[in-house]
């Protein structure tokens, strides 16, 4: 893939101060955003674990794209408080696979990026970043609650979708009991059935590259 970030990345030779700035809201994100980890966590068991390995899966995915490490590290923060607002969501219908949900509690289940942004600025999260959360809900394609379709919506929050996208799909591969060859491709193509649609595909080629360097060899 392209080694030029694309045109809505922060520059990776961004200024010492403004790396410093960013690693202080990414600290902040943290120090703010764990109350509500806590009580997603309680509400439904499991969502932290969720959280910490797609939001690493932001971070490389950030990385990949040509972030600086600072820029890296704040959408690592900010993909961690994606789901917060799941919290509104009865954990009956999370625990639901989606595919089985009714179209009504599916929109349940959406709505969590608009209850999540507000959760998230009332626990005095800036609102740049309630705002990735928010538009966390947006399709590339356009078919999201807002309309905002490709560069429109923050990249952030395209990484983020597709992170959470990409640990579903993980899991969802170990649950089928995929063999070691099939561990990662089965679902990197789950991934790429998705690009253009729901997911920006420059990402999902992000996260790719990312997990074929990882695969044991």
């Amino acid at each position: 893939m392209s080694s030029h970030p694309p045109s809505d990345a922060p520059s990776p030779g961004a200024s010492a101060e403004g790396a410093a700035s960013e690693l202080s809201l990414a600290s902040l994100l943290r120090i703010r955003g764990a109350p509500l980890l806590d009580a997603l966590e309680g509400h439904f068991q499991g969502s932290r674990e969720v959280g910490d390995a797609s939001s690493s899966y932001a971070f490389a995915a950030a990385a990949e794209l040509g972030f600086g490490r600072s820029s890296a590290e704040l959408v690592r923060a900010a993909a961690e408080l994606h789901d917060v607002g799941r919290m509104y969501v009865p954990a009956e219908i999370l625990a639901k696979p989606a595919w089985s949900r009714t179209s009504e509690e599916g929109a349940l289940v959406e709505a969590h990026h608009e209850w999540g942004a507000q959760l998230a600025r009332g626990a005095g999260i800036p609102d740049r970043v309630c705002e990735w959360i928010r538009l966390g809900a947006e399709r590339y394609d356009g078919g999201g609650p807002n309309r905002r379709a490709g560069e429109a919506i923050p990249l952030q929050a395209r990484i983020s979708r597709a992170a959470y996208a990409c640990y579903a799909a993980l899991t969802e591969g170990a649950r089928d009991g995929a063999g070691a060859a099939n561990a990662v491709r089965r679902p990197l193509d789950a991934l790429h059935g998705s690009a253009g649609r729901e997911l920006d595909p420059m990402v999902v080629d992000a996260i790719e590259a990312v997990l074929i360097r990882a695969r044991p060899r």
